[in-house]
């Protein structure tokens, strides 16, 4: 069974961490005590599934539900968790250092198309604060956390760092829950404490697509309304249109040495477009980006584009490519794409299958992203991604990854050892190396004498 898992790493830690208010809605008395709703004739309170139900039938305004806290620290953590997705769930969130007049505040809230927002509310009008478009919103459920501490701020989604900002308008005041015109809102818990859990950059991901194909911590960038990408079987499937410009597909995080690689199967079409690995900037304008990519006619390409220089592909018999069709059969290769950016060089390496094929002088834009792309034209099956800053691969081990064979409708692979993810493809017993416990770490694999190799 493949070992699918993401890793975020934060620095946390609790400083005198105390429970100031908290309702997870399983008893409705104690709601009915602890709040509020300002517009009696417009907003009702209901429970299901202890879960607080929040109707707002005013065509025009949105509904608060308010609770007055005793304790207004200007240090504090506030989460809330609200259901339904980005558009079921459209204006809905919190208003947080409430004043008690009019919505003076600030606003956190889920809007449409995955964006999340803080706004300040003031007398005088409002303005943004803070607005991204989140990877890490679900269709089911989602959790906005916001640490404050002094003039800081911290936004959190489901427990993903997204980023911060400055403001000091308000201290502290009481918290509000906001329900949009004309919606039903579905709140599953509000918590406030003490806690200071201050932010650090995300530093690695790590998956093998064996989710439920929400594909959270992906985007899209300047997506190609022809192609599409579905995760399924345990793969990313990723087909791009023959007469559109193709998918970039990336997760975003702050790099500068690292380590990343991915497992990809070219399955039809297009043998002469590339398909891979990619960097990126910032993820606005002209995005900068380089590009480490194969194609299915076994070439390669390393470069960094400028929209002027012509791409030149670099044949290479270390590359798999595309799939072979023989006797009936047809043959699905697989490939492992890696790069390396080791600390005391000033360049990228690019390995496929274990062999260095090209280098890359360092990019002199400050890497934010990092994801698999597909030129136009093509069905890929991407099995693998994995990406972690300040890791570097030691002594190398090269994978042995051999073709999986077709028979019909029946799939199995011949010879080799074991694959990326440590799971067995020659389970003779002369093979010279065997499975070991998979590690969330990485993967381990042991050979002959015993000795655990770290692939990561």
């Amino acid at each position: 069974m493949k070992y699918s898992f993401v890793v975020i790493l934060f620095l946390a830690f609790s400083v005198h961490s105390s429970v100031l208010f908290s309702d997870n809605f399983s008893d409705p008395v104690q709601t009915h005590l602890d709040w509020n709703a300002n517009m009696q004739d417009h907003m009702n309170l209901n429970f299901n599934d202890n879960r607080l139900l929040v109707t707002n039938s005013n065509t025009q305004f949105s509904g608060l539900v308010i609770t007055e806290l005793s304790q207004k620290p200007d240090t504090f953590t506030l989460s809330v968790q609200i259901s339904g997705s980005s558009q079921e769930a459209n204006g809905a969130g919190v208003l947080f250092c409430y004043q008690g007049t009019g919505l003076n505040g600030y606003l956190f809230n889920i809007q449409g198309n995955n964006l999340v927002a803080v706004q300040k509310y003031t007398s005088g009008g409002h303005s943004s604060l803070f607005q991204k478009q989140s990877a890490y919103l679900t269709s089911v459920s989602n959790e906005l956390k916001i640490v404050k501490v002094g003039g800081g701020f911290h936004v959190f989604i489901n427990g993903e760092y997204e980023g911060g900002f400055s403001d000091s308008e308000y201290s502290s005041g009481d918290i509000a829950l906001l329900a949009p015109p004309s919606s039903q809102t579905y709140f599953e818990s509000v918590a406030l404490t003490t806690e200071y859990e201050p932010p650090s950059p995300r530093n690695k991901f790590i998956t093998s697509f064996e989710g439920d194909g929400a594909l959270v911590g992906w985007s899209h960038l300047s997506p190609d309304p022809g192609s599409q990408i579905t995760e399924e079987d345990g793969v990313l499937k990723m087909v791009t249109d023959s007469q559109g410009v193709g998918v970039l597909y990336y997760v975003s995080i702050d790099l500068e040495n690292f380590a990343a690689r991915t497992v990809v199967s070219h399955r039809s079409g297009n043998t002469n477009q590339l398909y891979g690995l990619f960097l990126m900037g910032e993820p606005v304008g002209n995005v900068p980006m380089a590009f480490f990519g194969i194609a299915g006619f076994r070439q390669y390409a390393v470069y960094e584009a400028d929209g002027v220089s012509p791409v030149v592909l670099q044949p290479s018999n270390k590359i798999r490519g595309t799939a072979l069709k023989q006797d009936g059969n047809t043959h699905f290769f697989l490939d492992t794409l890696d790069v390396v950016k080791i600390s005391d060089r000033d360049h990228y390496i690019f390995m496929v299958n274990g062999d260095t094929l090209g280098r890359l002088p360092e990019v002199d834009f400050a890497i934010k992203g990092i994801g698999i792309f597909g030129h136009k034209g093509m069905e890929l099956f991407y099995e693998y991604f994995g990406v972690e800053e300040g890791s570097e691969i030691p002594d190398y081990i090269r994978v042995i990854r051999t073709p999986m064979v077709k028979h019909g409708n029946i799939q199995n692979r011949r010879g080799g050892t074991f694959d990326l993810l440590g799971r067995r493809i020659n389970t003779e017993m002369d093979s010279r190396l065997r499975s070991d416990v998979l590690k969330p770490s990485g993967v381990y694999i042991s050979d002959h004498e015993g000795r655990k190799l770290i692939v990561r």
